[in-house]
């Protein structure tokens, strides 16, 4: 039988200067672009406190809404930033980037312990349709995936 890895898991590696996706729902409730309901957010904060612990860099990764692989701004995960930063209590970096040099240069200026949202990945046609590509783009810039 395959053991299945978890959290506890992973933080018995020394993750100092690696990157960490953490696959997150971050559909939030809102009600003309403000966020109404922010338990999504406090309950992914006890992972985040660990990974900081342990100085790597976490990537958040999440979806908002449907928008069928094309950029809407109505279903941005920019606008939670505030929200997010307020209750981590930490400078959340922003990319509307999912893959590429500009998001790859993105993960190489900003200190370990840095928290990175990336936009809805739903706005990338690779995600929407399930591409292998955009899988092992995404897989390029990450040592470790939860």
């Amino acid at each position: 039988m395959i053991k299945i890895k978890n959290l506890d898991d992973l933080l018995t590696n020394d993750l100092k200067g690696k990157t960490v996706y953490l696959r997150a729902d971050l559909n939030l409730p809102t009600i003309n672009g403000k966020v109404t309901d922010t338990s999504r957010i406090k309950s992914i904060l006890p992972t985040i406190k660990e990974l900081r612990k342990k100085k790597c860099k976490i990537v958040i990764l999440s979806h908002f809404g449907r928008p069928k692989g094309s950029f809407n701004k109505k279903m941005s995960l920019k606008p939670i930033i505030p929200k997010v930063e307020k209750i981590t209590k930490s400078k959340i970096h922003f990319s509307k980037d999912h893959i590429g040099k500009n998001f790859e240069n993105l993960l190489k200026k900003i200190p370990d312990g840095s928290i990175v949202i990336m936009e809805n990945t739903r706005f990338h046609k690779g995600e929407e349709k399930n591409f292998k590509y955009f899988a092992k783009d995404l897989a390029k810039n990450c040592d470790f995936f939860c």
